[in-house]
């Protein structure tokens, strides 16, 4: 992950925007959000979606400190079956050795899945496992856990994530 932060250094981002986004994400967003119209037709269940998170930009944050307090917030764009399906924003707290990493994914006409977790500052930018918090839309009761694995998509750094319901729904029951 932190190969893909690297670069977004050199381009300057609007962090108040991004706070903005990710507060009214977690704060407005209703947990059973109904499918936004126009997105009623039906998805079979599935256990399992694979998403690419790429494109990412430091919106707020040093990336070269890691003491307790500190803060990053990360945009993304979300890639689903190598076409641009959404985005991504993410919040990375520091404290004793350890982060909090939040994350809310948006996929257009589907809904938004919530994620998240805590890990040593040793796994940051490796492979990791975070809990499935819950979603909207056609994400609505989503629970279980979501992969985290650095790869690469079409030449530049990026992130799989490779998400497991166990809510026996899965996604697109609605």
């Amino acid at each position: 992950m932190l190969s893909a932060i690297a670069p977004a250094l050199r381009r300057p981002g609007l962090a108040l925007t991004a706070i903005l986004a990710v507060l009214s994400v977690g704060l407005l967003a209703p947990a059973s959000a109904t499918p936004a119209p126009g997105t009623t037709d039906r998805l079979p269940p599935r256990q399992r979606l694979e998403v690419i998170l790429a494109d990412t930009e430091v919106v707020f944050g040093n990336p070269d400190s890691r003491r307790a307090g500190e803060v990053w917030q990360l945009t993304h764009t979300g890639f689903l079956g190598g076409a641009r399906a959404g985005q991504a924003q993410t919040r990375i707290r520091f404290f004793d050795g350890r982060f909090l990493r939040d994350d809310a994914l948006q996929l257009d006409g589907l809904g938004d899945l919530l994620f998240s977790g805590a890990a040593d500052n040793a796994d940051l930018a490796g492979p990791m496992t975070l809990a499935v918090t819950g979603g909207t839309g056609r994400f609505s009761g989503a629970a279980g856990h979501v992969d985290l694995t650095p790869t690469r998509f079409e030449g530049r750094n990026a992130t799989k994530l490779a998400f497991h319901f166990t809510s026996g729904r899965g996604y697109g029951s609605h």
